[in-house]
């Protein structure tokens, strides 16, 4: 029992930590150049409510050269790639999140609330295809977890 415990512990501390660097790179790094924007104009420019619009500008930007690769890059790879370990760690904290609908229903919470705060905060856009792409990363992170080889881990170790 003291041992699943500790094990329970640490999957905790890790998505502390993960909550932490998320928070870091989605609020911390942007260092408030949009603050000198008036507010509707920060809005306009910055929100996108048409799903594929800004997924389909970056890959058409990487064949055209418009933008340099790195941003086209680390906007369509950075969201997936940052909410795979929610994806993960979720179900793996919370049993009532291995239900499906739990969890599609708290994740979409969990983005939308991110999305909208990056907007309010001035530290990003509220962006359709954001939630697109980090629902693509939980999704993927939830069928990490499924894995059979992956749940025999987590059983193992105590984990679940």
């Amino acid at each position: 029992m003291l041992m699943k415990k500790n094990q329970k512990n640490l999957c905790i501390i890790l998505f502390i930590m993960y909550g932490i660097i998320l928070c870091f790179i989605l609020f911390g790094l942007n260092k408030g150049f949009w603050k000198e924007m008036p507010i509707n104009e920060y809005f306009a420019y910055l929100t996108n409510f048409i799903p594929f619009k800004t997924i389909a500008y970056y890959i058409e930007s990487i064949f055209s050269g418009n933008i340099n690769l790195d941003i086209c890059i680390k906007n369509l790879i950075g969201p997936i790639l940052m909410f795979i370990p929610m994806g993960f760690l979720l179900p793996t904290l919370f049993a009532k999140l291995r239900n499906l609908v739990r969890f599609f229903i708290t994740t979409t919470a969990l983005i939308v609330v991110i999305e909208i705060l990056q907007l309010l905060t001035r530290r990003g856009s509220l962006d359709v295809d954001d939630y697109i792409l980090g629902m693509l990363g939980v999704g993927i992170g939830l069928l990490i977890f499924k894995l059979k080889d992956v749940q025999r881990l987590l059983i193992k170790f105590n984990i679940i």
